[in-house]
């Protein structure tokens, strides 16, 4: 099987932008839905519009919290925090998204005062797929 196409893009203190194909997808839902998981991702050979590529996302627990979406480690990570309730959400979002296997459809992922599942601070993202490569198993 090939590497997978999926892509972290980033403007740091910025936006996001997560480009998934529907098993990398799927990886993340799981690890959303389990609250807790590491994704890691390939970098590509021009992260532009954005300023960088940033090369995993972890999952973790955060008990009482709403979905907070942050870069660490100097912009190499994305971690996405929540209590389980809402990474749940979240989850199913990005579920719904890969089942649509649309690779026109997107899914923006951005606070807004009094949001249901997102906190206040959250990075704001992108979400959407990208298409199969040919080596990959349908």
């Amino acid at each position: 099987m090939t590497a997978s196409p999926a892509r972290g893009r980033c403007v740091p203190g910025g936006e996001l932008d997560l480009a998934l194909d529907r098993e990398t997808a799927a990886r993340l839902v799981a690890g959303l839905r389990a609250g807790t998981g590491r994704l890691p991702l390939e970098a590509g050979p021009d992260p532009a519009p954005y300023q960088r590529f940033f090369r995993e996302v972890t999952v973790a627990v955060a008990p009482g919290r709403k979905v907070a979406l942050r870069m660490v480690d100097a912009g190499d990570t994305l971690a996405i925090t929540g209590d389980p309730v809402y990474l749940g959400v979240l989850a199913e979002n990005i579920a719904g998204l890969a089942d649509s296997g649309d690779v026109d459809t997107h899914v923006h992922v951005d606070y807004f005062p009094d949001h249901f599942y997102l906190e206040e601070g959250s990075a704001p993202a992108t979400l959407h797929l990208v298409p199969e490569s040919p080596e990959s198993p349908a």
